[in-house]
């Protein structure tokens, strides 16, 4: 548990890091040399394998680097281009820029989602909306089985969409 918390405290805080400064008025050399910092701290620490992560500011990437290893048996070291399973880090990244197009007024919560993705089946137990998605309450299903450690690779987000689309709302 211990491990878990420290683990998930140093992600989190080089996530607040990023976020929290891509909007300030920061230089690129200050926000490089504090994502650095975190970044071998991490490493330091051992808590994870391998590790890389970037900051983009002002439409570039500003900084990037990585550390450990993307392939520990071979020792192949990460680089700033190898892709990670991300997981649960997906959702609040992606509620954050859900809001800020729903502050740019590019979406709307209360909307169905078949206005953004029309191919999605209306379902007969009810609508869902934007802000069920985002508030975990639409019904769509969690994963099954072996779904949500799938290294499928799909080519569109509609492909992805796929995996759930033709189930019930509320189904497990």
């Amino acid at each position: 548990k211990g491990y878990a918390m420290k683990t998930s405290r140093s992600i989190r805080a080089l996530l607040l890091l990023t976020f929290a400064t891509a909007q300030a008025a920061l230089s690129a050399d200050d926000l490089a040399t504090r994502a650095q910092a975190l970044l071998e701290d991490a490493a330091k620490a051992k808590r994870a394998v391998g590790m890389s992560a970037a900051i983009w500011k002002d439409g570039a990437i500003a900084w990037e680097d990585a550390v450990g290893f993307a392939d520990v048996e071979n020792q192949v070291p990460a680089t700033p281009q190898m892709v990670h399973r991300i997981a649960s880090i997906s959702k609040p990244m992606t509620a954050i820029a859900v809001m800020q197009l729903v502050e740019q007024g590019k979406l709307k919560l209360d909307a169905p989602i078949q206005t953004y993705v029309p191919t999605f089946p209306k379902k007969s137990q009810g609508e869902i909306l934007l802000w069920h998605l985002l508030s975990h309450t639409s019904g769509i299903r969690h994963y099954r089985g072996a779904e949500n450690v799938s290294m499928e690779h799909y080519d569109s987000t509609l492909a992805a969409l796929e995996v759930f689309q033709n189930d019930d709302i509320g189904s497990a």
